[in-house]
This record gives structure tokens, sequence and C-alpha cells, in this order.
């Protein structure tokens, strides 16, 4: 799965179990395939963008106690 910002910059997580993907070794997120095919990145500080299954952005879920 290549992740491509809209600036131009981009990342590759690479297929593993499940519906799981390995995050490239700069990144401390991790990606995760959805029963309905859509897509959860989770960053470190618990943050998700949630992607379509075509892989357009289609929210960001920001935590509830967030500072």
């Amino acid at each position: 799965m290549m992740w491509v910002y809209g600036a131009g910059g981009s990342r590759f997580f690479a297929a593993a179990y499940g519906n799981n993907f390995t995050s490239p070794d700069n990144d401390l997120g991790s990606l995760v395939r959805n029963y309905n095919s859509s897509y959860t990145y989770t960053a470190k500080n618990q943050i998700k963008w949630n992607f379509n299954s075509s892989g357009q952005l289609t929210s960001i879920v920001v935590p509830t106690a967030w500072p």
C-alpha cells in the first residue's frame, strides 16, 4: 500500500498478516484494512486517519482527551 501525500511525499506499507500492514521504519503508526475494505491509519498519538476503499481520505478522528 502506497500512501501518497498531497505535497508529493509517500510512504510504503507492506502487506503483513491478515488485514494488517507493516509500517515503514520511520513511521510509528499502524495501518489496517477494515471489514468493509476501507483503511484506518492510527498514528502514534492515536489520531486516526480513515480512508475509503479507493484510498480517499474520509475523516480524521482526534481522541476526545486530546490536549
